[in-house]
């Protein structure tokens, strides 16, 4: 049960710093409005800021938790009943997951350090380690775990991984920032702001549903072996309720339209 869940809180958080990467450096300073909506924009920087500072250094945390957790699976017994210091320090040194475990959570943990200052590198330097955090993801799945497919089975992984990180990842940003995007429809030159971001991230959007829906279909082919069990097995089942979730979410994605600012905004 731990192992699944700090696995889950690494990808979340790695996602976290790739979004907000996105969003910071494609969509929210190349689409500045002026000095009206200076302010507004200044309050979605911080709140992005704020929010993957805090979960980059949460995932690093788990990053190192898991070490912990994986070593005790190891043992057959549970992280509570104590795990000894050498076996973790041999597992992070001496087995490619422990690496790649210990890669992840320094580089989450550098991401999170450079959000402290106010420097204008500091999100292109979040994008570099989210990067290299999506690098140390990818290369522990279980695309990279199977040799004998090679290089393509990870190619797909990496897209659907990557895909699902920049699309989510934006979108995750946006829904903490609703209140602010609530406030941009009340002036004219936020809205022409939020309209310039969300005409920049469409296409990336519109785009990432079928990379995801293509690279996971070809990575369930060969999971299950045949198109037919795509329908007839449990994992078919639930992959086709994933696909139908993704299309809803990319057809309510077209209908959605901004309304224009009101008169004398």
């Amino acid at each position: 049960m731990e192992h699944p869940t700090l696995h889950a809180l690494g990808l979340f958080s790695t996602m976290i710093c790739v979004g907000g990467a996105v969003l910071v450096l494609g969509l929210l300073r190349p689409g500045g409005a002026g000095a009206v909506a200076a302010d507004w924009q200044g309050c979605q920087l911080a709140t992005v800021a704020r929010w993957t500072r805090w979960l980059a250094l949460l995932g690093s945390a788990g990053s190192v938790l898991d070490l912990l957790v994986q070593v005790a699976e190891t043992e057959g017994q549970s992280l509570w009943a104590g795990v000894p210091l050498g076996q973790v320090v041999a597992f992070a040194t001496g087995t490619t997951v422990g690496r790649f475990a210990v890669a992840r959570a320094l580089v989450l943990l550098g991401a999170s350090l450079a959000l402290q200052n106010a420097s204008r590198w500091r999100w292109r330097a979040v994008a570099a380690l989210g990067g290299a955090a999506f690098l140390c993801t990818i290369l522990v799945s279980h695309a990279a775990a199977q040799p004998a497919r090679g290089w393509p089975l990870l190619l797909l992984h990496s897209l659907h991984v990557g895909a699902a990180f920049v699309w989510l990842g934006v979108l995750t940003h946006w829904v903490v920032c609703q209140r602010l995007l609530r406030e941009a429809a009340r002036t004219g030159a936020r809205v022409r702001l939020l309209a310039t971001m969300v005409t920049r991230f469409t296409p990336v959007a519109l785009g990432a549903v079928p990379v995801l829906l293509l690279s996971g279909g070809l990575q369930a082919v060969q999971a299950v072996g045949t198109l037919r069990a795509l329908v007839t097995s449990a994992y078919g089942l639930t992959l086709n309720s994933a696909q139908t979730c993704a299309r809803a979410a990319r057809l309510s994605g077209r209908g959605g339209e901004l309304s224009p600012a009101p008169p004398g905004a």
